[in-house]
């Protein structure tokens, strides 16, 4: 589906580069064009953020349509990606349904999206500042605009095991979001230090949540071998 396509348009980008000059060439035009790519493909849905960060590595601070620059993160936090199992709507029912509201230029959409904005610069200043109670802040705004957006488009995004995640997560020590990827179902924690995020991980896997610590490739996408 969708993430196929995405997956094998940034591989033909990147092979038509590496054929053309033997090299992958300046990895921000590659990051740019890929994430335009992704857009493409997809009928312009989606950021083509993910297609940009797996090029360019490292922490990229990522604006639509397809542009970015990478930054060290200024603290020591810990992500931790958490597989569900099950999201809630289907992504190609509310992307219509919210086609549809857009159309319309609906008003609680549109501030709900600016809500989101402003969530996204807090979450991105949070950890490029290295400052928890910021990132904190804005991953405890982005939930909140994530189920309204649920109400809004009348679609089921924050489902009940999110709502659990979320509350352990609180109890302990950190915070965390939904994301909407992997079809609804992957849920994204933060931690200011390892051993709250290490209690939060045994928690997660004896109730079956599959957990992966992220730890973000400072180079992204290479070319391994020869061709």
């Amino acid at each position: 589906s969708g993430f196929g396509d995405v997956n094998r348009g940034t591989k033909v980008v990147g092979l038509l580069e590496v054929l053309g000059r033997g090299r992958i060439g300046p990895r921000g035009r590659l990051a740019t064009r890929c994430a335009a790519v992704h857009r493409a493909l997809q009928g312009g849905n989606g950021s083509g953020a993910d297609a940009f960060a797996s090029v360019r590595g490292g922490v990229v601070r990522f604006r639509m349509p397809s542009s970015g620059r990478p930054f060290s993160p200024g603290g020591r936090f810990v992500m931790i990606a958490v597989g569900l199992g099950a999201g809630g709507t289907r992504t190609s029912r509310m992307l219509a349904r919210h086609r549809e509201m857009m159309d319309e230029g609906d008003s609680r959409l549109l501030s709900n999206l600016a809500v989101f904005g402003e969530a996204a610069g807090g979450i991105i200043d949070g950890l490029e500042r290295g400052e928890w109670h910021t990132l904190r802040s804005g991953v405890n705004v982005a939930s909140a605009a994530y189920e309204e957006l649920g109400d809004i488009l009348g679609a089921e995004l924050v489902t009940a095991a999110d709502r659990m995640v979320m509350r352990h997560t609180r109890i302990s020590g950190g915070v965390s979001r939904p994301t909407g990827a992997g079809g609804g179902d992957l849920h994204l924690a933060y931690f200011e230090g390892e051993a709250d995020a290490l209690r939060f991980e045994g928690w997660a896997a004896d109730r079956g949540f599959v957990v992966v610590p992220i730890d973000p490739d400072p180079v992204g996408v290479r070319r391994e071998g020869s061709i």
